[in-house]
């Protein structure tokens, strides 16, 4: 039989208007998530290795953080250009599941009775000249079974800064890794609406107590889900894989598995 553990406490923040009872909960098992949603809880999903996973460590978290360092040390525009480039069009290459068949469908049954169910990714939405990864993001939950632009808590796509990033497209806010409690309560704030009640979950603990945080400065009464069922691989080992995953198709236009990675590395 399969273990995972919870553990739960309750925080209150004070301010000079509210008083609020947040929850943090950590679980392997989104039933632990099921059970805790009520008719006016909005539910808030992290996207990667909370939903949905990736064939390809470049595309995890960890790996996404190799491509971003490899930008941030690019000599030029141009070797800039390449590795975006790159990232890009690898995606058509990739493949993803879901890491729980159970929560697609409970997604689509609480669109339909009214619940507000929207996503909240660390990932970035549009880079001028290259492929949209909002579409990307888009078409690739679709054809999973998500679809957050049904029953939408808000109808416009918009940007929630001048800059372009956070943004929101399709029923996903992205943020771009920027903050992401403070993009949820700026959105909230910018499309007048704010919940009494939300769920989020997401895989990284610093995220999910970051939206308790904000939320509760705003009186609003957080459940905060670090789900745990996804494994990372060690991140000197994941970076490694992304790098050789990255550098292979900008050479070759090939994408190496995870496991053909490290057998060359071994």
């Amino acid at each position: 039989m399969k273990k995972f553990w919870i553990f739960i406490y309750s925080t209150f923040f004070l301010s000079s208007a509210h008083a609020t009872e947040n929850i943090f909960i950590r679980t392997s098992s989104f039933k632990d998530v099921f059970s805790r949603i009520t008719q006016d809880t909005a539910l808030v999903l992290d996207l990667d290795d909370t939903l949905i996973v990736s064939s390809h460590v470049v595309a995890r978290p960890e790996g996404r953080k190799y491509v971003r360092q490899a930008l941030n040390d690019a000599q030029t525009n141009t070797d800039s250009t390449r590795i975006l480039g790159a990232f890009c069009e690898l995606h058509q290459y990739l493949n993803y599941k879901v890491i729980e068949a159970e929560v697609p469908p409970f997604i689509q049954q609480l669109q339909q009775q009214g619940n507000k169910v929207f996503g909240l990714t660390a990932r970035g939405a549009s880079i001028q000249g290259l492929p949209n990864f909002d579409e990307i993001t888009y078409n690739t939950l679709k054809s999973l079974g998500i679809d957050f632009s049904q029953y939408p808590v808000f109808s416009k796509n918009f940007s929630l800064h001048e800059s372009g990033h956070p943004c929101y497209r399709d029923g996903v806010i992205y943020t771009a890794d920027k903050n992401k409690g403070e993009a949820l309560i700026k959105f909230f704030e910018l499309i007048n609406y704010i919940p009494q009640t939300i769920a989020f979950i997401d895989d990284d603990e610093k995220n999910v107590l970051s939206v308790i945080e904000n939320c509760s400065q705003k009186g609003i009464n957080v459940t905060g889900i670090h789900y745990n069922k996804v494994k990372e691989p060690d991140e000197t080992v994941a970076r490694l894989i992304a790098r050789e995953q990255l550098e292979y198709f900008m050479k070759h236009k090939v994408l190496l598995s995870d496991m053909e990675v490290q057998l060359q590395l071994n």
